[in-house]
């Protein structure tokens, strides 16, 4: 994919010998531009987390709170507009502490340590075979995600969420029976009662 985008000619008139770079500085130069508005962006939604620390402000509520919140000079809010803000923010991480609060976050993170974990102990005792070649693609997919999600909505969106966890479902292996339910009259009053 990458020698298919840097050999197919197209029509773009680039103004710089590497714009990838120059956007990547852009994106993170935190003192103007996209990246000065991505730290306002950020300060915002965590006073939202503050005021709501144990549930947020609900799943998908960011666009709706998120007025209440912005200060002035904040380019992610346009009072002019019709929708004046981002339907959600830029940062999957920003926007699960504001929407969804501080336990679920830590459990969140939680699970994702655990998940790089269970990889790391496989790609140990593995090696080079394919379990161990899927717990490094596990850590990978985590890593990535991690910092893909630092500065943009990547688990907020369907179809970047799907392969995110589609991936990392089909990386994990299938857990041992630590205990199980010899009875089947047992199995149905569970079943009934949940």
């Amino acid at each position: 994919g990458l020698v298919l985008a840097l050999a197919i000619p197209n029509t773009l008139e680039w103004r710089s010998e590497s714009p990838y770079l120059e956007s990547l500085a852009r994106v993170a130069n935190f003192r103007e531009g996209s990246g000065r508005g991505r730290v306002i962006q950020y300060e915002n939604s965590l006073r939202m987390a503050r005021d709501n620390p144990m549930l947020g402000v609900g799943p998908g509520n960011w666009p709706v709170e998120y007025p209440r919140y912005t200060t002035p000079g904040d380019p992610a809010y346009d009072a002019g507009d019709p929708i004046p803000t981002n339907p959600w923010p830029s940062s999957d991480w920003v926007a699960m502490i504001a929407e969804r609060g501080i336990p679920a976050t830590l459990l969140f993170f939680a699970a994702g340590a655990a998940m790089a974990l269970v990889g790391w102990r496989r790609s140990r005792q593995e090696g080079r075979t394919t379990e161990g070649l899927s717990g490094l693609a596990m850590i990978a997919t985590i890593v990535v995600t991690g910092v893909v999600g630092a500065f943009d909505a990547v688990l907020l969106l369907a179809a970047p969420g799907f392969f995110v966890w589609a991936i990392l479902g089909s990386l994990h292996p299938v857990p041992r029976e630590i205990a199980g339910i010899g009875r089947p009259s047992a199995q149905r009053a569970i079943g009934v009662l949940i």
